[in-house]
């Protein structure tokens, strides 16, 4: 039990600042969407089926970029500090030569990528979003590995306060025009991110070449090397595979949602789509600070009853802090509703409460997955995730859904039931491997 409580605070000491820096994500996310709901519907709209795209190619690229949290987990519970440097050095190159190669194929496949209703604004606004993804990726999953593979996770918090700030401000005044600038509406919401990103990266760059970051951690070393960088990348490369197989066909599905359900039905998506970002944000930080845990632990060979209390300790503060924020949302359900898209929409309320109740348990299930899935990475289990995420993904939600959605009226609900599915699923199957992990290192320790 004295056990159990050192590993909650460990992991708690680690999340809370991955947490916060979520939270400025989610604060963020919802002052863009809430800007643009007053700005114009159709912006609102607009923004929602177009930024999955922008959400999907960033994740599954961080996803690669992240596994190097992982060896700097490794390397740093083994008093290995020379090779942190060199080994985030790769992925800072990764990042620009994903940007170089990315960048001009994703410019010309935009208008393709959209419903024929989303392209006359969506085009521009999605180019200039991909333009950001490097400078992201870069900073927030190359360099802040660095700092929380270490378990320093404060030092991203405060560059998440710094860049999201700058970006809200931006954001307010491109969209609208305030300050000297023109207005720029939807594209205006790009913009502010691609100048937030950059200045994030230009912020954080020079700490992580510091003089006794250089002397310690050997960060001066930016040598490239492909094999070096292929030893890295080929753990994070399922996961990212994982994230954009998944999310592509997710994307797919959006798209033919946006151009045959009604108006109201699809802004009222676009709400529940910003609360479960939210929820999702929360259950990735604190499953990112699990992941860090955990491989410091297996650096330091910890017996294999700490890697089960780190699961368990994760498990509960998730549905905590899920079941805070969602009674909140329960009981100003209206208010919420009315935060987007003013008093009085009652065919949008209607909507939404008929998603809240699937929502909520797409919360709870997907927190579990994200803890699951994160404890594995940490093992290097990256092959099995990708295996079991992909073909759970398309068995349980994307077929499924494509065949209810041109053989019936499609409605938005319908798509959320089977998310719950698929989250349910593989979290069994995820839980099972996290046991023989466990007890694979178990053995190992034995013997």
């Amino acid at each position: 039990m004295a056990s159990d409580r050192k590993v909650s605070r460990q992991l708690w000491s680690l999340a809370w600042p991955l947490i916060l820096a979520s939270s400025s994500t989610c604060l963020l996310s919802l002052t863009g969407r809430y800007v643009l709901a007053h700005y114009s519907p159709t912006a609102f709209n607009t923004h929602i089926g177009v930024i999955v795209w922008h959400e999907v190619l960033q994740s599954a690229l961080l996803n690669l970029i992240f596994i190097i949290s992982v060896f700097v987990g490794h390397h740093n519970g083994r008093k290995q500090f020379a090779q942190i440097g060199p080994a985030v050095w790769q992925m800072l190159w990764l990042s620009l030569g994903f940007g170089l190669l990315l960048i001009p194929l994703l410019w010309k496949a935009a208008p393709r990528l959209l419903a024929a209703n989303l392209r006359a604004d969506g085009v521009p606004y999605l180019r200039i979003c991909f333009l950001s993804m490097p400078f992201y990726c870069a900073a927030f999953g190359a360099i802040g590995s660095f700092f929380t593979g270490r378990k320093i996770s404060y030092a991203m918090p405060l560059l998440f306060v710094f860049s999201h700030g700058l970006n809200i401000l931006l954001t307010l005044a491109l969209v609208f025009g305030k300050a000297g600038f023109p207005e720029c509406g939807l594209m205006g919401c790009a913009l502010a991110t691609l100048v937030a990103q950059v200045c994030s990266l230009l912020v954080v760059f020079p700490i992580f070449l510091s003089q006794h970051n250089r002397e310690t951690f050997r960060t001066g070393r930016t040598a490239f090397s492909p094999r070096i960088c292929w030893r890295y990348a080929r753990f994070g490369l399922p996961s990212s595979l994982n994230s954009l197989i998944n999310g592509i066909a997710w994307c797919c599905i959006i798209q033919v949602i946006s151009a045959r359900i009604p108006f109201g039905e699809f802004s009222a998506l676009g709400i529940i789509f910003s609360l479960q970002r939210i929820l999702s944000l929360l259950s990735e930080s604190l499953g990112k600070g699990n992941c860090v845990l955990i491989a410091n632990f297996l650096g330091e060979k910890q017996e294999t009853a700490t890697l089960r209390a780190t699961l368990s300790a994760a498990v509960r503060l998730c549905f905590f802090l899920h079941g805070l924020l969602l009674l909140l949302i329960w009981f100003f359900c209206r208010e919420f509703v009315s935060l987007f898209m003013g008093p009085g929409q009652e065919e949008i309320f209607s909507f939404f409460r008929q998603m809240l109740p699937w929502v909520s348990l797409l919360a709870l299930t997907e927190g579990i997955w994200f803890q699951l899935h994160y404890s594995l990475t940490a093992f290097k289990d990256t092959p099995f995730l990708t295996s079991v995420n992909v073909g759970s993904h398309f068995l349980f939600l994307i077929i499924p859904a494509y065949f209810l959605l041109h053989g019936a009226q499609p409605h938005a609900v319908i798509i959320l039931k089977l998310a719950v599915l698929h989250q349910f699923v593989r979290s069994l199957i995820l839980r099972w491997r996290y046991g023989v992990q466990v007890a694979r290192v178990s053995s190992a320790d034995e013997l």
